[in-house]
């Protein structure tokens, strides 16, 4: 996914990458949070990582069990 002066890029390749590891995500999993991060839609992420819809819902879902947060904001407020 291209990363063009989006909410994202307020952090380096390498704090991204301490985040995965800190948090224990996979790569699709830290470019689905990424593409929240950023306030795409799950519609963007799908097409923007080239994986359906369903594939994009499921990440999230699984991203708000494994961080333990009910909402997006959450989510992405866990990060900070």
């Amino acid at each position: 996914m291209k990363k063009a002066a989006l909410g994202s890029a307020i952090f380096s390749e390498r704090a991204w990458a301490g985040v995965a590891r800190r948090l224990r995500l996979s790569r699709r999993e830290l470019d689905i949070l990424r593409g929240m991060f950023d306030g795409l839609t799950e519609s963007a992420i799908a097409a923007g990582l080239h994986i359906s819809l369903r594939t994009v819902h499921t990440h999230v879902e699984r991203l708000h069990r494994k961080l333990r947060v009910t909402h997006q904001v959450a989510l992405v407020l866990r990060l900070v």
